[in-house]
């Protein structure tokens, strides 16, 4: 759980990176950082899930035995739950983390594109996002060779 919750402060650290970023390849480099950070936070997570289910289920088998008392087993229970609750908690942070980053790089596409195709609706913004030609290289590419947002979704 302390690594996902490491992680999700890098993730707000690359978010504001990725912002600040003027050049594309800048952007790739830390679309790269923030890829090993969604898989180790993945791999944390899975490791956290296992050992928090097998808590549960010792704390199910000694209560079944009669292995602890009845108060060591109220604190196994508590410990579980904490556990569990800051899972949670520290689960729900980490998507928000990497939605923020999505939204603030659609934002930051959005942008660029306005300024290169001040005519683009917000439907030929989304298209040319989805084409995967967004990279501000491309767009430059395109608008000197066609003059309107059409011509870049292409």
């Amino acid at each position: 759980i302390a690594t996902m919750s490491k992680n999700m402060k890098r993730v707000m650290e690359i978010n504001d990176e990725v912002m600040r970023a003027i050049k594309s390849t800048d952007e790739n480099e830390i679309n790269k950082k923030l890829h090993v950070i969604v898989n180790e936070t993945n791999k944390a997570a899975t490791k956290a899930k296992t050992s928090i289910h097998m808590l549960k289920k010792e704390n199910v088998r000694l209560e079944k035995e009669g292995l602890v008392r009845s108060s060591d087993l109220r604190i196994r229970e508590n410990l579980y739950n904490a556990t569990l609750n800051k899972f949670v908690d520290v689960t729900k942070k980490c998507k928000e983390a990497e939605e923020q980053y999505k939204i603030n790089l659609k934002k930051k596409v959005s942008r660029n594109i306005r300024i290169l195709i001040p005519d683009a609706s917000d439907n030929d913004i989304d298209m040319i996002i989805k084409s995967g030609n967004c990279e501000r290289e491309n767009v430059y590419q395109q608008v000197i060779l066609g003059n309107n947002a059409s011509d870049v979704i292409r």
